[in-house]
């Protein structure tokens, strides 16, 4: 998530604040360690069907699977999980 958010701040497409809030939201969330890996031949249909890196295809099957919000910032990863019905976490706070 540092990456990301790193990223995006150095490129203008989010403030320091949205930052600050992320990591806030993130130090405040309860983390779980999935044990179920992803089956490969998924993770590739929906790179394919998706245009989405293996990292974004990994997190878009967890969602999937776990029935959860997704918490992005990028386009492409924002459109897949539309298609799956998926909401964004921002969308579940406002």
């Amino acid at each position: 998530m540092t990456n990301i958010l790193g990223t995006k701040l150095k490129n203008g497409v989010i403030t320091s604040v949205t930052v600050q809030n992320a990591l806030d939201l993130l130090a405040s969330t309860p983390i779980i360690t999935d044990q179920k890996p992803p089956d490969k031949l998924e993770l590739l249909a929906l790179m394919e069907r998706f245009g989405l890196t293996a990292y974004d295809a990994t997190y878009l099957e967890l969602a999937m699977r776990l029935h959860l919000p997704i918490a992005t910032l990028d386009r492409k990863l924002r459109r897949a999980r539309e298609l799956a019905g998926l909401p964004l976490l921002y969308e579940l706070m406002s």
